[in-house]
Order: structure tokens, then sequence, then C-alpha cells
């Protein structure tokens, strides 16, 4: 439900924007044209989760890199930002809550920093690191503000730590004017999970 608690905050975002701005006829029908195809692509993202669902199967990593993108291209819209996802290849499978949880993770990362740190362009990096799952979600917004407690003690946000932590992973937050970046790493279990074949498809 956080997903689309975060898509709608997203589209109320956009049509703020419009209602502000003297848009003329044309912009305007243009604007909910991009709309209408954000809604579109959503539906064809949970129509994927419900067939993984059904299946039950793990993906390769390349597969998720390439939902990844797909998604990236979603929030470009929705936020009225350049995202982009950068990929490095490697071999490894990921379980359908793996898929699913990366998607909350980038949706969220992707969120906080439009909302609260005024980012216009966001790349989410993506790579196997031996047993582990590494995202890089960096930005050109205004970082994360310290506490108040410590010059140097970045506040993690609540619910990635949450959602990191349940995962058994780590969460590292780089905070830097201009380059902040959010950093997760995940295990990855092989265990059992059919083998990559060698003619697979790399982004």
């Amino acid at each position: 439900h956080d997903s689309v608690v975060q898509f709608l905050a997203g589209l109320g975002f956009r049509l703020e924007a419009l209602k502000r701005s003297p848009a003329v006829e044309g912009e305007l029908a243009e604007s909910l044209d991009d709309l209408k195809d954000t809604v579109m692509t959503e539906q064809r993202q949970l129509r994927a989760f419900i067939r993984g669902l059904r299946t039950g199967k793990p993906i390769a990593l390349h597969e998720l890199a390439r939902d990844c993108a797909s998604l990236c291209e979603l929030l470009a819209r929705q936020w009225s930002i350049d995202c982009s996802c950068d990929y490095k290849s490697g071999r490894a499978w990921v379980s359908l809550r793996t898929q699913l949880e990366v998607h909350h993770l980038v949706r969220e990362a992707v969120a906080n920093a439009v909302r609260h740190g005024a980012a216009t362009q966001v790349t989410v990096a993506m790579r196997a690191e031996q047993d582990r799952l590494c995202l890089a979600v960096a930005d050109n917004g205004r970082g994360f503000a310290p506490s108040a407690k410590a010059e140097e003690d970045i506040p993690l946000p609540s619910s990635l730590r949450g959602r990191v932590r349940e995962l058994h992973g780590e969460l590292e937050i780089r905070s830097a004017k201009g380059e902040p970046a959010v950093v997760i790493r995940l295990p990855l279990d092989e265990a059992g999970w059919p083998r990559e074949s060698s003619s697979s498809t790399i982004l």
C-alpha cells in the first residue's frame, strides 16, 4: 500500500503544479495525456506483479534491472524529473519479495529526494556485490539535515530503515549538497534457484 500512497502523492504533486501554472489548453491537454500514460504504466506494473505471485518463480538480476528502468521512467513522469537506472551486469537471482521490496524502496527514495530535497535529477544504480544486491539512489538535491545532537549524524528515513531491517539488509545515507545518496544492500540467496543461462540478455 505504501507504493500506492507514493503514487497518489506524485499525482497530487503534478496536479498542484498544473493548478498553479497559467497553462494554455494545449499544454493542459498534453499534461493530462502524460498523467494517463503514467496510470497505464502503473497498471502494467501491477499486472506483472500478479503474474509473479501466480508463478512464484525468482527472476534474474538483469530482469529486475530492466524492471527498475521501466519504474524510473514512470517516476520521471510522475514527479516531472529526470530519473534513470544504471545497471552493472552480474549473475544473480532475486525472489519475488525482493523484487517487490526493491520497487517500494526505489519509489520511496525518489519521493523523498523530490519532496524533501527538491531534487530534479535522480539516478538509481544497481549491481550485485558477491552475495548482496546494492542499490544506490543518488540525486542533485539539498541532501539530508544532520541531527541536532551531532552534526555528523544523519537521521535515517524511518520507513526505509524499517523495510531494510526486515530484509536483513544495510542502509547508508550519504549527505552532501548536490550529490546526496541513499545506499541499500540486500542479501541475495541463490540456494536452489535455477542457474542463469549464458545466453541470457544483459542490459
